[in-house]
């Protein structure tokens, strides 16, 4: 009889385990909603504060829903859209990432809120959040393991994300890139409202690069641009060196690399190097830093690919 109520109790076991692994398993294949890793990007809609907004969503080769993968959010710059953020950035391409689930938000209208043609009341703080929400619930998303990049406005809004109260505690690090941190007129105050991250945290890893030439959004920073004003890369990525309480403060340990062609500023802090970080590249304008000729940098490369060292620097950071 013992030996009979040990099997039964391990048969039983056995069986419910695999139940409740069924169950997670095909709940999540349920919602997938023929997205294949590795396969095609899709578009996908999501409703938030009243409005019909919409995303792209590539899962990378190695995904499985039995192992938490990382999530990144691509934003794309002012006057263009998700699909032409996926063909910059790079992040669905297998050669750049094959272990993060990429996902390309589409702004109204094709801006982000943080800048001053932005729609009004275009919410896309709340926006994100649900965004999260719902890609948390459907995917197996490892929650320490959420980034943000994006492109000149789409840069800026990331900046905004890193200053938000609540979402700077659920993204683990930031990397703008040609980033439009617009601020008040004649103000430090960001136009997303004010820098106040997350308390509990150590700190906001941040990853900037800007080229010396970009006449769009200057590198040494514009008193009055639409209306509101551009601070300096250098002064911005001071004042993240500063909030992360960053040995030094203000004086970051400047590296002069690729002959010359790019200086890298950087600051470590709390014992971990390179938390706040910014790539000064020369001959370069308001482009994505690639290595590769591309019609979206009219036919110019660089001596780095941004998307590469954005790669190493979120492996770096988890959210604690």
């Amino acid at each position: 009889m013992p030996f009979l109520a040990l099997l039964l109790s391990i048969i039983t076991f056995l069986a419910l385990s695999a139940m409740c692994s069924t169950s997670r398993n095909s709940s999540q294949s349920s919602l997938l909603h023929g997205v294949i890793p590795g396969g095609n990007t899709t578009e996908h809609t999501i409703h938030s504060n009243g409005k019909a907004r919409h995303y792209l969503l590539h899962l990378p080769i190695q995904y499985t829903p039995n192992q938490p993968a990382p999530l990144i959010l691509s934003f794309h710059g002012n006057g263009h859209d998700a699909y032409y953020q996926e063909s910059l950035s790079q992040f669905s391409n297998g050669s750049f990432n094959v272990n993060s689930i990429a996902v390309y938000p589409q702004g109204l209208n094709n801006s982000w809120e943080s800048a001053p043609y932005a729609i009004h009341d275009s919410n896309d703080f709340r926006f994100v959040s649900a965004l999260l929400d719902l890609l948390q619930s459907m995917y197996y998303i490892d929650t320490t393991r959420v980034y943000a990049t994006g492109m000149s406005n789409g840069g800026g809004f990331v900046g905004a994300l890193a200053c938000h109260k609540t979402l700077s505690g659920r993204i683990a690090a930031f990397a703008p890139v040609s980033g439009a941190f617009y601020a008040k007129l004649d103000s430090t105050t960001p136009l997303g409202g004010p820098c106040e991250p997350n308390t509990n945290r150590l700190s906001i890893p941040i990853l900037e690069f800007h080229g010396q030439e970009d006449n769009t959004i200057k590198y040494n920073g514009q008193p009055d641009r639409d209306g509101a004003t551009i601070p300096s890369i250098p002064s911005w990525l001071e004042g993240w060196a500063v909030r992360n309480g960053c040995a030094n403060g203000t004086n970051g340990h400047v590296e002069s690399m690729h002959d010359g062609k790019v200086n890298k500023t950087s600051w470590s802090c709390n014992s971990h190097e390179d938390v706040v970080a910014g790539y000064e590249i020369a001959h370069w304008a308001h482009w994505w830093p690639t290595t590769e000729d591309s019609d979206k940098t009219k036919n110019h490369s660089t001596v780095l690919n941004a998307t590469t060292l954005i790669m190493d620097f979120f492996g770096k950071h988890v959210l604690t």
